[in-house]
This record gives structure tokens, sequence and C-alpha cells, in this order.
């Protein structure tokens, strides 16, 4: 397999994951009645997203819970004219995208109101101290452009993140956590800035293990995929479509069918285990795959 790749989809050029990302919860097709759309504890309903338009009923009236709840308006209050945000959309603001925002958190904690109301809150206060939306534009180390990039759209037309494992000078590139984990943030942040939360609120992922060892992580590898994991789940929920594994030891193959059993449905159907890279063109179509993969997406000169 080839190392260099090139990008000429309009998209931002660089995308890594060292670990794992957060859950994203299942389609939800059925709609709900006009009267129950228009429930907002905001002085104004704008009109809905297609995304909200598929909102179960127990769904809405969650929505609405929150936005009713004297926490969250406490903390709209609290905000007042700083317009904080949330990936990019002001939380201040009563519009269609901060719904599906909001709608994120409450899945997350399966609609229970305080504990979704906990995490946001907790979450804007990261989103300031770490000064998240900062990462996508101050510099950070060539070196890191080594592990993933994002490239095209799978067939439901969400953006796809790759996320590459071999051939990584570890002790380089996760030696300096604090450096390594705004440059992962960043490319987080410029995923989510490829999504309208209108249409689109979910990325698909993909990881590549070519090469690599299931017994070669090293105390730096392990302690910066953890942090990952922990900054996804906690400040990026339900944001993850699909998530693909190509190119896996057999050893880790091993290692998914012995877990499967502790893990939900809801996340298994995310997850999708190939040993052959080219399968990948059952989920993404061949012109938005890279020639690498199987496909007949053309790319610019990237080291990887």
């Amino acid at each position: 397999m080839s190392s260099r790749i090139e990008t000429t989809h309009n998209v931002p050029s660089t995308y890594a994951s060292p670990s794992g990302l957060e859950t994203s919860s299942p389609e939800k097709p059925a709609p709900i009645d006009s009267a129950t759309q228009q429930a907002s504890g905001d002085s104004t309903a704008p009109s809905l997203s297609p995304i909200l338009e598929n909102l179960t009923p127990h769904e809405a009236e969650a929505l609405s819970q929150l936005k009713e709840s004297q926490t969250w308006n406490s903390l709209l209050a609290k905000i007042g004219e700083e317009q904080h945000e949330l990936w990019g959309i002001p939380i201040s603001t009563n519009s269609p995208k901060r719904d599906v925002v909001l709608m994120k958190f409450l899945r997350a904690h399966k609609l229970i109101v305080p504990n979704a109301v906990e995490n946001l809150v907790e979450t804007l206060k990261w989103r300031r101290d770490f000064r998240a939306l900062e990462t996508i534009t101050e510099p950070h180390a060539e070196k890191f452009q080594k592990v993933g990039f994002i490239f095209g759209k799978d067939l439901r037309g969400r953006p796809v993140t790759y996320n590459i494992y071999s051939g990584l000078d570890n002790k380089s590139i996760f030696g300096d956590l604090d450096a390594f984990l705004r440059w992962r943030v960043g490319l987080m942040e410029r995923a989510v800035q490829t999504l309208d939360f209108e249409k689109l609120d979910q990325l698909s992922q993909i990881h590549d293990y070519l090469g690599t060892s299931l017994f070669r992580m090293d105390a730096g590898t392990k302690k910066a995929s953890r942090s990952v994991i922990k900054i996804f789940q906690r400040h990026y929920p339900e944001l993850l479509a699909a998530k693909y594994f190509v190119n896996v030891p057999r050893g880790m193959e091993f290692v998914f069918s012995v877990v499967k059993p502790f893990l939900s449905a809801d996340t298994i159907k995310k997850f999708v285990v190939l040993a052959d890279s080219k399968k990948l063109v059952q989920f993404i179509p061949a012109d938005e795959l890279p020639e690498i993969y199987g496909g007949k997406g053309k790319v610019h000169e990237l080291s990887l």
C-alpha cells in the first residue's frame, strides 16, 4: 500500500485520530407532529431542519424540557452577550442548528435532561478554557499530518475521515501530549466544520492498521489515546455514524469478537471490521474513495 495520497476535494486537507471516537444515535425515522415541533422554552420557535423533523415524540419532549429547564435558562442568562459557541454554533441564539447540537447531548444521556445539561455546561467551560476554536487556525507541527486526513463522502453524503496507524514515530507524535491534543482537537473541529447541522450532523471514520501490531503500543501512545477518547466522548458526543477498521491484524479481529458481547447494539452497528481495505467501496462511492483503498479518488501528495 502506498503511503502518499493527494486531496482534490474541497475539504480540509488533513484530519487524524489516534483513537476511537464517540458513539452516535441510530436513525430516527418517525416524524413528530406539528404541535410537538413548536414546543420550545425560547420565546421564538424556528422552522425545523430535516434532522429535527425526524425526532421521535420522546426526543422532541426531552428537547423541550431541556430548553425550559431552570439550569439551561440560567446558563443562557449568564452567557448573555458573550455568545459562547458549541462546534461553531452560537449557543445563546435559538436556531434549528443549535437544537440539533442539543439533541446530541440528550441522546448521549438517553434523554435524561439533567445529565445532558450538566454535560453541556461542562463542555462550554472546556471549550472556553481549551480555546477549542483557536485550534483550527493556530500553527501545528508538520509531523502530525502523518496521522490522517479527510477525503470524500460516504454513500449517505457524510464526510469521511481516514486515520493512519502505520509508519508512525510514536515518541515523536505522542511525546508532547499537550501539543498533540491541541492538534487533534483542531482536526476534529475542522471535520465538524464540514457538517451543516441541517441535513448532515455526523461523520464516518476509517482506521487503517496496515503493518501495525496489537502489541506495539507504548505507554505514551496509550495515554494519548485515552486522553482523546475522554475528550471526544464528553465534548463531541453523537458525531460518529460509522467506524470502519481496515487492514486489521488477526489479533485485533479476535479482540473485537471478545468485546462485542459487552457493547450495545447501537455501538456494534457502527463498527465494521474489514481485513481487506478494498471492500470499503461497498460503503463509499468509488469516486469518493482514494485509489489506495480500491477507489478512483485522485489526491495530491501528502506525506503519511
